[in-house]
């Protein structure tokens, strides 16, 4: 098996546990929310939830979940102790910080060039383009473009962390 085909395994297998994990959640709070809807009847409205809503979540949550495992592998092929892991694993957590941090620019113009131009950034992406749609969906092209341009993300970290892994 190429290190490729291993350390891609390795990724899926980890993203169908994950992913398997958010469906038990959201089995659970469904069911807690039919139950507790029955009580309160008409004293609050839930908010709607199409089926954009739910297909971008799994899709963007997988791609986002591979990208940064991949990025993690990296980091733990590369290094022989937690200490040396510790001072690589800060410039992967800088897009995520920096995506939360714009969460109430983005929230306030959801079409803006700043949240445009930070949902086709592949480590932004997940959470920004994600937030977008919840918001006001954007054309389906910047979707699209989202979703490549982050696909095109973890065919290169998976090429490199690979590369990594197999020496």
């Amino acid at each position: 098996v190429s290190p490729t085909t291993l350390l891609a395994g390795k990724l899926l297998g980890v993203g169908a546990a994950g992913l398997t994990q958010f469906l038990v959640w959201a089995i659970s709070l469904f069911g807690v929310s039919a139950f507790a809807a029955g009580a309160a009847m008409g004293s609050f409205s839930m908010p709607e939830v199409t089926p954009l809503m739910l297909v971008s979540f799994v899709l963007f949550f997988l791609l986002g979940f591979l990208f940064y495992a991949a990025l993690y592998a990296s980091i733990g092929a590369a290094v022989n102790t937690v200490q040396e892991a510790q001072s690589l694993a800060f410039p992967v957590l800088l897009p995520i910080i920096l995506a939360m941090v714009c969460f109430p620019a983005v929230l306030e113009g959801a079409d803006g060039v700043l949240a445009v131009t930070m949902s086709m950034i592949p480590g932004m992406s997940p959470l920004i383009m994600f937030l977008r749609i919840v918001v006001l969906t954007p054309p389906l092209w910047q979707i699209a473009l989202s979703i490549a341009l982050l696909a095109l993300g973890i065919l290169g970290v998976v090429w490199v962390a690979a590369r990594i892994y197999r020496v």
